[in-house]
């Protein structure tokens, strides 16, 4: 490992930083009087932000690849949609089968890391300036990444995947075992995610915000592989496949959302069995509500969809809990939350091989 430099003893930001190892630019924050004992250093130098400059070009060397990659899965999907679902069955499989333990692992050493910077010295280092006031209310930082990290998923998952547990159980485990089911479903839904979601973003906003350097995905990867590295092909293909996993990701969400929404229509006797279509069109009205929502920005658009969610999502759940078996639920939540936490390691090690006992 790198020794620190003992004279890092100011915050480094643009080209200062950039000759620097991972360790060495966090050690130069540490040694920062006040983002760690709360005092506003009047030394710090103004942290430029690349991804607000505007200078910045299109790389047309990323767009475009990105670009053809997903205009051709959408005329492969619309034109032969048998074989489409085919191919990305054969391949979600091949995933699975052969990459899962690499979900399973790399999720529960993200869960460990992540609470280990937050529970460590790291942990006081603001993304972003040190007399920066948060940008957001809390709850609307809550709001937006309950939004962002679980949305229309919830909605689907929510109550399909306990019941489909339930049902079918899980691997290394019988059918109908309710706490089973609902550890799972947790499993799912809580640290694990929640800790590859706050890694990813951790490393974007520390090379954004606290260095200044262009919002993507590469610019985190500048430690690794160094400036030259990040802005030649290595950094490009890095930022293609952020791309195509994004468009993909917001599809996904975009296709539950539309299938339940038509589900909706044909329970509330608005539209019989509705077909292609329709769902094109209901992903078409989301797209664009999408669009529209990106377009207002962070502060405007997406926060307030995000507290509109917010309120909406703690509707239901008071409407649940009070109409339904509100007895069951609160038997539901000690059993669950207490199955989660004895069958944590257990879970965190499901792999494959679970299922052949």
């Amino acid at each position: 490992m790198t020794t620190p430099d003992p004279n890092l003893d100011k915050p480094l930001v643009g080209d200062e930083i950039e000759q620097l190892t991972a360790t060495e630019e966090l050690a130069g924050l540490l040694k920062t009087p006040g983002d760690i004992g709360g005092q506003v250093a009047d030394s710090e130098p103004e942290i430029v932000l690349q991804g607000e400059s505007t200078d910045a070009k299109l790389q047309w060397a990323v767009i475009l690849p990105a670009l053809a990659v997903v205009l051709g899965a959408v005329v492969w999907g619309i034109g032969f949609p048998d074989s489409f679902s085919d191919f990305a069955g054969s391949a979600l499989n091949f995933v699975v089968s052969n990459l899962g333990w690499a979900f399973i692992l790399f999720g529960t050493v993200f869960v460990f890391f992540a609470i280990a910077i937050a529970a460590s010295k790291f942990g006081q280092i603001k993304l972003g300036h040190i007399d920066e006031a948060p940008e957001f209310r809390t709850i609307s930082w809550i709001s937006m990444m309950f939004a962002a990290g679980m949305g229309i998923g919830l909605m689907f998952y929510g109550t399909s995947e306990p019941l489909t547990f339930y049902r079918t159980g899980v691997p290394g485990h019988q059918p109908n075992e309710v706490g089973t089911a609902m550890s799972s479903t947790l499993f799912h839904w809580t640290l694990h995610p929640w800790a590859i979601y706050a890694i990813v973003g951790l490393a974007i906003a520390y090379s954004t915000f606290r260095v200044g350097r262009k919002q993507l995905l590469s610019s985190a990867f500048v430690p690794l592989i160094g400036q030259k590295g990040a802005d030649g092909w290595l950094g490009k293909l890095v930022d293609i496949l952020a791309i195509i996993a994004t468009v993909f990701g917001t599809a996904c969400s975009l296709g539950l959302g539309a299938l339940q929404i038509g589900a909706g229509l044909s329970a509330a006797n608005i539209i019989d069995n509705p077909g292609q279509w329709t769902i094109v069109g209901i992903v078409s009205i989301l797209t664009l509500a999408f669009i529209l929502s990106a377009i207002s920005g962070v502060g405007k658009g997406i926060q307030y969809l995000s507290n509109f969610n917010m309120v909406l999502a703690a509707l239901l759940a008071v409407f649940v809990f009070v109409i339904g078996p509100t007895v069951s639920v609160l038997n539901l939540i000690p059993g669950s939350i207490g199955n989660y936490f004895s069958s944590f390691f257990e879970m965190a090690g499901r792999t494959a091989m679970s299922a052949d006992g």
